[in-house]
């Protein structure tokens, strides 16, 4: 746990993090998910640019690169996501089918 906001399963020598999922089906969004525990561990200070996204269920390892580009775009979701939390109201959630087993489901729809 780190400053009591992100929770980071390994990390190798602070040059490499280990993020471990049960599942790939969203793959994308932890992908994205280990590139911002790299962009908040390099604003602290932490020279790391790569992790790992491992399934051991899945006996599968996914090398995940953080690149320049990768810091503008996460620099961009960032702006977003405060412009979100700034609105009076939130925005309707949009039910997608993974919606249904996501452990955050009554944050979107209760």
């Amino acid at each position: 746990m780190i400053d009591n906001l992100i929770n980071i399963d390994m990390v190798e020598n602070w040059q490499l993090i280990h993020e471990v999922k049960r599942s790939d089906a969203i793959e994308p969004a932890a992908i994205w998910q280990l590139k911002y525990y790299i962009y908040y561990l390099r604003k602290k200070g932490v020279n790391i640019s790569k992790g790992l996204l491992d399934y051991p269920r899945l006996k599968k390892c996914v090398k995940v690169d953080y690149t320049d580009e990768d810091e503008k775009q996460m620099e961009k979701y960032i702006s977003e996501i405060e412009q979100i939390c700034e609105q009076v109201t939130p925005p309707k959630p949009q039910f997608k089918p993974i919606c249904k087993s996501c452990a955050f489901y009554e944050y979107c729809f209760s």
